[in-house]
């Protein structure tokens, strides 16, 4: 494939854009996870044999992109449930500042609107590109990194209700990670992504 996105302006652009998530104080949506979905993409097209039909860099750099409206946004319900609106009125400002193709930005911006509600609502993107599949999964995948569920349980375990809540985010938990193909756009990956590792979290 001909690279869509040079090496320098991937640099330009993961360095940007880490040095904005670094900032962020939720560890949910910050540059170690960002860049953990990037490790989860790369991973996910040398599984599924695809290396050849996707542009690493842009893979990359759409990865590292994903959760810009955190920047700008602090997490609630209202950015939660249009979260995918948001990020693309910002990351097109975004891309402003570097030297890409309409197809490319165009791509990116397609990727980081779709990203969202892949668990526990099913709003998969089965008819959208490639990058838009890749970086929900990645992104999905992530959601039941171990280090992420912890976080996700520690949430919950504080306040009135607080027993209640903890049943109900690890029951909610539990039936993603025996069900997980179902949140995928590529199922498979259910079975081989986590060969290897534990997740014995709960």
């Amino acid at each position: 494939m001909i690279s869509q996105l040079s090496d320098n302006t991937y640099k330009q652009i993961k360095t940007y854009s880490l040095s904005r998530m670094a900032k962020l104080k939720d560890s949910n949506h910050n540059d170690e996870h960002v860049i953990r979905v990037k490790n989860n993409a790369l991973k996910i097209i040398r599984l599924l044999g695809i290396e050849k039909e996707v542009d690493e860099n842009l893979l990359k750099a759409i990865c590292l992109l994903h959760d810009f409206t955190y920047t700008i946004r602090k997490p609630s319900l209202y950015t939660y449930i249009f979260e995918g609106h948001i990020e693309r009125r910002i990351i097109r400002l975004v891309l402003e500042k570097f030297d890409l193709s309409q197809r490319v930005r165009e791509i990116i911006v397609g990727a980081v609107f779709r990203h969202t509600h892949s668990f526990p609502f099913r709003r998969l993107n089965k008819k959208h590109g490639i990058y838009s599949k890749i970086l929900q999964d990645a992104d999905t995948l992530d959601f039941f990194n171990c280090l992420r569920i912890k976080m996700f349980m520690s949430k919950h375990d504080k306040g009135i209700f607080r027993n209640i809540r903890e049943y109900l985010s690890g029951k909610l938990i539990e039936y993603g990670i025996n069900n997980l193909g179902k949140f995928l756009n590529y199922p498979k990956l259910a079975k081989s992504f986590f060969l290897g590792s534990s997740m014995k979290c709960l």
